[in-house]
């Protein structure tokens, strides 16, 4: 599924996160095909499917814990997950313009510093 210029993902820079999250869980499936389709001792076929489950596990964990909103710090991925249906999280997420918490890119820009007071 494409992702538009006007995602929240990418207005906030969180696009990033996501994509290496994927590319990872991807090679991790790959290397879980190769290793259960090619002869290799039990020893090594062992360590490296709980090697690479142990890898995506954290991968996932990370990626629920780093994309986030700039503003409120509210966890996107992780929203997206809980409050949409089984089947819908993922377009919930990519199809996201505004955090689902505070409104950010509206309420406030990521970069945007307070004022400072200007004393006579």
């Amino acid at each position: 599924m494409p992702v538009s210029d006007d995602s929240i993902l990418k207005k906030s820079g969180q696009w990033w996160k996501a994509l290496a999250a994927f590319w990872i869980l991807v090679l991790s499936c790959l290397t879980l095909a190769v290793t259960v389709n090619f002869t290799l001792s039990v020893r090594l076929s062992t360590i490296i499917i709980i090697s690479t489950l142990a890898l995506s596990t954290v991968v996932s964990a990370l990626a629920c814990l780093a994309i986030r909103c700039p503003n409120c710090k509210s966890r996107w991925l992780w929203h997206a997950a809980a409050k949409s249906k089984f089947n819908g999280w993922l377009s919930s997420l990519l199809e996201a313009k505004s955090c689902p918490q505070c409104g950010y890119p509206a309420s406030r820009q990521p970069h945007e510093q307070p004022r400072e007071l200007v004393h006579h």
